[in-house]
């Protein structure tokens, strides 16, 4: 997907918080797949640490960036788990 949008994918110890952060104000399309591990954490998103950040995102410093992108996804799986609901 990356070469379709000729653009680099940050994964492992290269997705650390500062690094993301310093690229997405300037993306127009941003796309954050994770586990849901990390979105049930009260802290965020889990990243790479790094000796600048403490590898959590949390939705308040994405708030606090100036986005310019077209289109922000956050994709993980087993995210829709759950009860499932009688059909009638």
């Amino acid at each position: 997907m990356a070469a379709i949008f000729h653009t680099q994918v940050f994964t492992g110890d290269a997705a650390t918080e500062t690094t993301v952060v310093q690229k997405m104000p300037q993306a127009k399309i941003i796309h954050l797949a994770t586990c849901p591990d990390s979105l049930g954490t009260p802290y965020g998103l889990a990243l790479a640490p790094s000796p600048e950040d403490d590898g959590w995102l949390t939705s308040e410093e994405i708030l606090k960036l100036n986005l310019k992108a077209d289109l922000l996804v956050l994709s993980a799986s087993d995210t829709a788990l759950g009860k499932s609901l009688p059909m009638v």
